[in-house]
């Protein structure tokens, strides 16, 4: 099974916050709640300024992590973000390796308990809708979407963007799948997602054989990773799998907070209440300011010592 973790920006200008504040910690995070058959496959953004020593600290300490050695430029609300998940998947490839199923994970998403093996290979897809912990699953249909692609970061709008990407229409969402009536987008939060691996390898080669199907999506400024995969999936639901299941994670708060804010984040408390939640295996968003505000990821760190004894 592969663990793809969103982009890891160390920023070399100076800012509020980095995207990873604290990656020994977080990997220790993920290392523990895993099983050994999983391999956490991440990737650098362009940005960052890692070095080659680092990486090779942070791959040596977990032996189930492997880092990209291609950079990728990353952006958020940007088509990049899942131009970079695509990437990992070639290079994946590229190194002989084959896994049963794809998980999305990203930088302020971290687990909160062991299990989450055996949920994915139960259901196999995450195209299942809950209001529990904002993992909802959206479907919008092409006869109910502007014509034009506008600005804007409302539904309509964002939606608008993503069906103008020409390989959207070309490639990802290119029938009316059985029994609709119109074709549609499907839209979910991708932290936590899960696919069957050899459906998101054909998402990748489809891209890759078109003329500008993988690069097109750096010039896209829209979030292409809350549509893309779950659209390609619901597409192809044959192969989805029967019992398809709910996002892993729950969404407690944004990234940046609803507001814009960098110090939005979940608490101890809070993770305490969602910890007996059935299906729930990690939360977000754990703060990534460089102050762990009531002590969260020490909290979460003593929590995965926990699971290993």
């Amino acid at each position: 099974m592969e663990m793809e973790v969103q982009e890891l920006d160390r920023f070399k200008k100076k800012k509020k916050c980095s995207v990873l504040t604290d990656p020994p910690r977080y990997f220790d995070n993920l290392i523990a709640f895993t099983n050994k058959s999983t391999v956490v496959v991440a990737h650098l953004s362009l940005l960052s300024n890692y070095s080659e020593e680092d990486v090779e600290r942070l791959v040596k300490h977990h032996p189930r992590l492997l880092v990209n050695c291609h950079r990728y430029f990353t952006h958020q609300y940007h088509g990049s973000l899942a131009h970079a998940h695509l990437r990992n998947i070639g290079w994946a490839l590229q190194l002989g390796l084959n896994f049963t199923h794809y998980v999305l994970m990203a930088s302020n998403s971290w687990f909160i308990k062991r299990g989450m093996e055996e949920y994915v290979r139960y259901h196999s897809s995450s195209l299942q809708d809950s209001p529990v912990g904002r993992r909802w699953v959206h479907r919008y249909s092409i006869a109910d979407i502007p014509t034009e692609p506008r600005g804007g970061w409302d539904e309509k709008s964002v939606s608008s963007r993503i069906w103008a990407w020409k390989p959207m229409q070309s490639i990802v969402a290119n029938h009316v799948p059985e029994g609709e009536e119109h074709n549609f987008l499907t839209f979910a939060k991708h932290e936590g997602s899960f696919f069957p691996f050899p459906l998101m390898v054909r998402l990748y080669r489809a891209l890759e054989a078109d003329d500008n199907g993988l690069e097109s999506m750096l010039q896209q400024k829209v979030y292409l990773e809350e549509s893309l995969f779950a659209t390609w999936t619901d597409h192809h639901r044959a192969e989805a799998g029967r019992r398809t299941g709910h996002s892993m994670t729950y969404h407690h708060c944004q990234s940046q907070g609803w507001g814009g804010e960098t110090t939005a984040h979940v608490t101890p408390a809070q993770i305490r209440g969602i910890l007996p939640l059935e299906g729930v295996f990690a939360v977000k968003c754990v703060g990534r300011h460089p102050e762990d505000f009531d002590g969260t990821r020490a909290w979460l760190r003593d929590l995965a010592l926990k699971s290993l004894t």
